[in-house]
């Protein structure tokens, strides 16, 4: 069994529930002493676990138990069938003594737990950099859970870890865990922490590494089949003139034509004040150059920049 500790258990992470004396409710974690609620965890009545546990203590971290113990279904024990007992406990020892300790195989399954029951400071808590390095390969699930809940402060970290995870002494780097579902949702995120430069490297280098396990040549064309889903949603057009030319341009990926509408497209958006993305409207299709389309923002700009601001095209 292969457990992952996450943080320093001393530290109070970003948590803001109420707390109670450590050692009093470190003491009380998984102890029939003082008890008032039995909850029965597992998918199958034979394998069922009972663990102990004090309403008032568990009531200070989740709003759902709070609300059951305290409406009309309060009850001495509560049956959790959809979990077997190990992510629960996991839950349970955060509530009682802070620390986050999960078993590897269900690290997943703790997290869509606190998200049932309402748990904030330990989801909280877990999303940070430093935790998330330690789940380089579930990157993938992680994302997905995180964009699943609508958090954007989540997906920034899952994001963030995603772009410097580069460990050499790792057997696979982070993207390489991504589906091209994963890479589209980052490539479309409205605001993120991470220059679009990074983004841009991650899906180019997700690329090349499909490439090499399908045991085809790295080259512009076996690069643009596994990029085509993909394309018209990397933000090349908030990328700087020295990254786009070093990540983009001089690997022949885009064609001459697509190079002019993201050029055409990054001298436009200089004019405004714009925190967003700009995309190709009507939706692009690059096989049909006879069509016209224009890069359009995809949120309102507020006012012009003066016209000193430099061109780097």
């Amino acid at each position: 069994m292969s457990l992952l500790r996450f943080g320093d258990p001393t530290e109070d992470f970003a948590s803001k529930k109420p707390r109670m004396s450590s050692k009093t409710s470190r003491y009380l974690f998984n102890n029939n002493e003082m008890s008032d609620v039995t909850f029965v965890v597992g998918k199958k009545d034979e394998t069922a676990v009972r663990i102990p546990g004090h309403k008032m203590i568990i009531s200070l971290a989740s709003e759902t138990f709070k609300t059951q113990f305290e409406g009309p279904w309060n009850k001495d024990e509560v049956r959790i069938i959809d979990f077997d007992p190990s992510p629960f406990l996991s839950l349970l020892r955060f509530i009682y003594t802070d620390d986050l300790i999960i078993e590897e195989q269900h690290v997943m399954a703790t997290l869509y737990l606190a998200h049932m029951y309402l748990v904030w400071c330990f989801l909280d808590s877990f999303f940070n950099l430093d935790n998330l390095i330690k789940c380089w390969n579930k990157f993938d699930r992680l994302l997905t859970f995180a964009c699943t809940i609508e958090n954007e402060e989540y997906i920034n970290e899952c994001l963030a870890a995603i772009c410097i995870d580069d460990d050499p002494s790792r057997d696979s780097f982070a993207y390489r865990k991504l589906s091209p579902e994963a890479l589209k949702r980052i490539c479309t995120m409205k605001t993120h922490t991470v220059d679009d430069a990074a983004i841009v490297s991650v899906c180019m280098a997700w690329a090349k590494d499909r490439c090499k396990k399908e045991e085809l040549q790295t080259n512009p064309t076996n690069i643009r089949r596994f990029l085509e889903p993909l394309i018209k949603h990397m933000p090349f057009t908030t990328m700087s003139k020295r990254c786009f030319n070093k990540e983009v341009k001089r690997t022949k990926v885009l064609t001459e034509s697509e190079i002019k509408h993201i050029q055409k497209a990054r001298r436009r958006s200089k004019e405004y004040d714009v925190t967003g993305k700009l995309t190709l409207f009507p939706p692009w299709d690059p096989s049909d150059d006879s069509r016209k389309t224009e890069w359009r923002l995809q949120i309102s700009y507020e006012k012009e920049v003066p016209e000193s601001s430099s061109d780097d095209d």
